[in-house]
């Protein structure tokens, strides 16, 4: 990816580990789920990434901290909503189950 000042960061280090909806256009429906509970919003605009989601036929995925996708949306479809029961800490961003 490239990152704010020009320069090529990869993903990984951009997602520090924590759950992200990714998302290309206009931020999906259902994004207010899960920035409600702490998930940051990455619109991307790298080309590879956006022609991965458009030849999956999605505009917009949730990541876990381990990498995997979780949920993914076409557009103009809401995000599924995050899982029942787990709280996201504002200090590490990871699931804890309740």
């Amino acid at each position: 990816m490239t990152d704010a000042d020009g320069g090529r960061v990869r993903l990984d280090d951009v997602l520090g580990g924590q759950w992200t909806v990714l998302h290309t256009g206009e931020s999906p429906a259902g994004a207010h789920n899960w920035t409600a509970i702490g998930v940051p919003t990455l619109r991307i605009n790298e080309p590879t990434l956006v022609d991965w989601l458009r030849r999956k036929k999605a505009a917009a995925v949730v990541l876990r901290p381990d990498g995997f996708i979780y949920a993914a949306a076409k557009s103009g479809q809401p995000l599924t909503p995050p899982p029942a029961g787990c709280i996201f800490t504002a200090s590490t961003r990871t699931e804890a189950t309740a």
